[in-house]
């Protein structure tokens, strides 16, 4: 059997913290309510799948952006790194360095623009 890398690609991906609490990806279809499928759930790609979710999986949109999948937490950690900075981590490292973020980030922009 042979060994495969997976390719580097960047993913779009949401994670699900809070029952309740709609995230891109969620089904929130009457249709579904009506026939019975109150559970968190996403409708993948393949033949139109539902897949229950659980607090703390990642919903991963689809390459096509219409259909997502559930990835559960030790296996994206495993599996992806964040690209770019998190908004919130990027917001709370300026509040306690404004001038070292800001030069940091000057100095990324002119790397990019060599």
């Amino acid at each position: 059997m042979g060994k495969y890398r997976k390719k580097s690609i960047i993913i779009e991906a949401e994670q699900y913290k809070e029952f309740g609490k709609l995230v891109k990806g969620m089904c929130n279809s009457q249709i579904c309510f009506a026939a019975s499928n109150c559970n968190p759930h996403v409708h993948t790609i393949h033949k139109g799948q539902t897949v229950d979710l659980e607090i703390g999986d990642w919903i991963i949109t689809e390459p096509d952006g219409k259909h997502f999948y559930p990835c559960k937490p030790d296996i994206f950690k495993e599996t992806y790194e964040l690209v770019g900075d998190d908004p919130d981590e990027f917001l709370d490292r300026f509040m306690d360095n404004p001038e070292g973020i800001l030069r940091q980030t000057i100095n990324e922009v002119i790397k990019e623009n060599k």
